[in-house]
């Protein structure tokens, strides 16, 4: 390996403890910390350990923590999946179960809203068309507008 890229990788995970220990000790003290952009929380996930991880995984949000699972390959959730333990594995499903059991207890009429009836589908169709054929309209008269060649000076009256 060349010599550049190990020296790469070294000022990478440097800089990674050196945020990650930043948070924490502001964490100590009640402050908040630094907030990073998602490339790089991604960046500094990839330079730390299992254990930093587990412990910057812990100071995340839930939508941080999606945004990061998301960014993973398959082969990396995979990994990670193979070393969950088997009560972590239950957590994780009955996590599952419940969100799946309160999607259906809303139904699928809360998630799309109401539904309309043909007759409201018809009126508004028409409306729709009646918009479209109002605004080809106004463009075709300002298209004739912008074509007409400008009047002399002495024409321009009131």
């Amino acid at each position: 390996m060349p010599p550049f890229i190990s020296l790469l990788t070294t000022v990478r995970a440097l800089l990674a403890v050196l945020v990650l220990g930043a948070s924490l000790a502001m964490a100590a003290q009640a402050q908040e910390p630094p907030r990073l952009s998602a490339e790089q929380r991604e960046q500094l996930w990839h330079t730390l350990a299992p254990e930093q991880r587990q412990q910057f995984w812990q100071g995340m949000t839930p939508e941080q923590r999606l945004q990061l699972w998301r960014s993973l390959t398959p082969e990396q959730r995979r990994a990670i999946r193979d070393r969950l333990t088997p009560e972590q594995r239950e957590q994780i499903r009955q996590r599952l179960l419940e969100h799946r059991a309160r999607a259906n207890e809303l139904g699928r009429a809360a998630a799309t809203g109401p539904r309309l009836t043909p007759d409201e589908r018809r009126a508004l169709r028409e409306q729709i068309d009646e918009a479209n054929r109002d605004l080809e309209r106004e463009r075709n008269v300002n298209e004739r507008r912008d074509m007409r060649p400008p009047r002399p000076p002495q024409e321009r009256r009131k």
